[in-house]
């Protein structure tokens, strides 16, 4: 699965569980006849928004001067996508 590839994915709840999926993929279908109860489609932010989220999760100590242009590029690396940039973000704040 290459969400960033086609620029867009699916976040879907089934049984208490939260999934990402790519919208071109065949599984979509299954995935709304398995009685899915929400499906949710999840565009690319933009790259300011991006930073905006990422600065958020990760909290203000990106700020630093000796940390802000690596954390830049961690940002830009999630290309956009919601999930990416939080995940990564809160993996960095907990180390």
């Amino acid at each position: 699965m290459q969400p960033v590839a086609r620029g867009f994915g699916y976040i879907f709840y089934y049984k208490s569980n939260i999934r990402c999926m790519d919208k071109e993929s065949e599984n979509l279908k299954n995935i709304r006849t398995m009685g899915a109860q929400k499906t949710l489609e999840v565009g690319m932010l933009s790259e300011e928004k991006a930073w905006i989220l990422f600065r958020q999760k990760v909290g203000n100590f990106v700020d630093d001067p000796s940390l802000l242009d690596i954390a830049k590029k961690v940002a830009k690396e999630c290309k956009g996508l919601p999930l990416a940039i939080i995940s990564v973000a809160r993996a960095l704040k907990k180390s």
